[in-house]
């Protein structure tokens, strides 16, 4: 097995192993992330591959969810309610916790006008958050690259990519981020 065919347990491990780096002396990842936006993280997941979005949140009050699932729909009772009309899978218990202490937000529906299924397009566009491809750096690099400006001495582990081949979405103008 290719140790960077990441499952989502995996994934989720290599999460908690990286908001433990904090707690070891002289990396300064969180603490830096907290100095600078006063105690806000932000952490962008990018699963290749089969996510299944609709068992990830799910529209658990919609009546065609259950009849469009079939047997793979999650019960209705076991959904982890966020409002009305979507919950979480019931393995997503922790970031249930993080958002009932308004610690973690969902984004529905992100996309961009002509969408024309092609999944590299899309996958390009999703990392440069630019429909009209006229850049080459990602979203997350051009805002550490905002971040950045001015600052003297920046901390190179403002932006950590974990997992192979990098996120095009950190690819700046001004420093490579690194990868564990």
């Amino acid at each position: 097995m290719n140790p960077f065919d990441a499952s989502r347990r995996r994934l989720l491990g290599a999460g908690a192993a990286t908001a433990a780096l904090h707690a070891v002396p002289g990396v300064q990842v969180v603490r830096d992330a907290r100095a600078a936006a006063a105690g806000r993280v932000l952490v962008s997941i990018h699963l290749t591959g089969g996510n299944d979005t609709l068992n990830t949140v799910i529209p658990y009050a919609s009546p065609r969810y259950a009849q469009i699932r079939g047997a793979l729909a999650i019960p209705r009772a076991s959904v982890l309610r966020l409002d009305a009309t979507s919950g979480l899978h019931p393995s997503l218990s922790r970031i249930k916790a993080l958002w009932d202490a308004r610690r973690v937000a969902i984004v529905h529906g992100v996309g961009y006008p002509q969408f024309d299924y092609s999944h590299f397009q899309a996958m390009e566009i999703f990392w440069t958050a630019d429909p009209l491809r006229t850049t080459n750096s990602g979203w997350l690099g051009r805002s550490l690259d905002a971040i950045r400006a001015g600052v003297a001495a920046p901390d190179p582990l403002s932006g950590v990519s974990i997992g192979g081949g990098g996120a095009a979405s950190l690819l700046t103008r001004g420093f490579t981020a690194p990868q564990l």
